[in-house]
């Protein structure tokens, strides 16, 4: 994951330094994602348009030979061949987006590391301000103007810590603070996280009282859903129901049920994480719905051409 989100990184921090939004930055990234997979969306695509055109066929060799096991898996394998359909070939996209949503969170999660680049000791240094700031009750305009190496030990002295006892309360304020380098970046503003009035390093689960990071959170339900819907939709064909060797219906998974779910998880996973997260995620969503509307009217296209061409023939 550490190498996927460095590479997600650097993109990330390339768009950044163009238009110096992070809010902006995320949407991009998004975008070229998409653009990146687009070869594996179009070939899930026409996989499920193959497979809605060779169901016939693999319902009417399933009553030929539902006495003949053996005879049915040849059948089987030759339907495959002459169609030149692989029943796996729109899962690749599916099982990918796992590795890039994780990626993606450990670049949203810690991006001084993942896209600022700096090293845990320039990160520590800053750990170290705050906990020194916690800890110093003198002068606060001197507070404001401290900037913590390793020859500043004035000021260090002055908290009664020893270097020690500071490494420590660092280690903990680590384990405390889940994102610390968010909370660093909105203290020494190293990045601009505002978007229409949201701090993408906000977490909605943490700040109850701010209702305005519910409204990602709520958009990622909403565009996810309908992004399944238009994928449910482009796909949807009358299909009698699949059987068995025996004869028995062969029960499949309740589409219903995982459409309702998969879309109010995201919007958990959304409230829960910092809302740059959640800006991806819905953000993918509304380019998904314009992908595969495009795609769908493609590809709709080609098959009245072939259709005609057919005919003529």
């Amino acid at each position: 994951m550490e190498l996927i989100a460095n590479i997600f990184g650097y993109v990330l921090d390339f768009w950044y330094n163009i238009c110096q939004n992070y809010g902006i930055s995320i949407i991009l990234f998004a975008l070229t994602i998409k653009l990146v997979m687009f070869p594996l969306t179009l070939k899930q695509q026409k996989s499920m348009k193959k497979t809605q055109e060779i169901q016939p066929k693999l319902l009417a060799l399933q009553e030929k030979y539902k006495d003949n096991q053996e005879a049915m898996v040849i059948e089987y394998q030759k339907l495959l061949s002459e169609n030149k359909y692989n029943p796996f070939g729109g899962c690749i996209l599916s099982l990918i987006q796992i590795p890039i949503l994780l990626g993606l969170f450990y670049v949203v999660a810690r991006p001084l590391t993942y896209m600022q680049k700096f090293d845990q000791t320039q990160i520590d240094y800053y750990i170290k301000e705050i906990v020194i700031s916690e800890n110093y009750s003198g002068d606060n305009e001197i507070l404001e103007n401290i900037e913590v190496s390793d020859e500043d030990t004035t000021l260090v002295n002055a908290t009664n810590l020893s270097d020690e006892e500071i490494q420590e309360k660092i280690d903990e304020y680590k384990k405390i603070h889940r994102y610390y380098e968010l909370n660093i970046i909105k203290d020494k503003d190293l990045l601009n996280l505002e978007f229409l009035g949201i701090n993408l390093g906000d977490v909605a689960s943490e700040d109850k009282s701010n209702l305005k990071l519910l409204i990602i959170p709520l958009f990622t339900v909403i565009f996810y859903y309908i992004s399944l819907y238009v994928v449910t939709n482009a796909t949807k064909t009358k299909q009698k129901p699949m059987k068995d060797a025996d004869g028995n219906e062969i029960p499949m998974p309740n589409m219903m049920v995982m459409n309702l779910m998969m879309p109010l998880m995201s919007g958990y996973i959304s409230y829960i994480v910092p809302q740059g997260m959640g800006l991806y995620w819905f953000t993918n969503s509304i380019f998904q719905i314009i992908i595969q509307l495009s795609m769908k009217k493609f590809l709709d296209k080609g098959n009245e051409t072939k259709l005609i061409e057919g005919k003529k023939e």
